[in-house]
Order: structure tokens, then C-alpha cells, then sequence
């Protein structure tokens, strides 16, 4: 086996002992957009929410 293979095999099982160990992990965070949080409460879709507010659900998407 190739040193790179050997080098890729070593580094993916660290990962995977840093990953069961809990202390592999990236966490992201997403900042839900307020008209997406408020038509989301309300339980419209995107579509409804647009011709609700009289737009369309492409202009709503931007």
C-alpha cells in the first residue's frame, strides 16, 4: 500500500476514535431568516406566504 493511502487510512481512523470518543464534531449554526420564521409559525408554504403578502414566490426566495 502507498505511503498516502497509509497516511489517509491512519487519519480516518483517528477520526473515526475522535468521533465516537465526542470530541469530533463541526457544528454549524444557520440564522433562520425572520420572513421564513414567521411563515413557518403560521404553517404556510412559501407559495401561500408570497401571495399572501401579494409577490411572487420567487421574489420572496431572494
Amino acid at each position: 500500500m502507498s505511503s498516502e493511502m497509509e497516511a489517509f487510512k491512519r487519519d480516518l481512523l483517528a477520526s473515526v476514535k475522535q468521533m465516537r470518543s465526542g470530541k469530533g464534531a463541526r457544528v454549524t449554526h444557520v440564522k433562520v431568516p425572520a420572513a421564513a420564521e414567521a411563515r413557518s409559525h403560521i404553517g404556510l408554504s412559501q407559495q401561500e406566504f408570497a401571495r399572501l403578502m401579494d409577490v411572487s414566490a420567487r421574489t420572496r426566495q431572494d
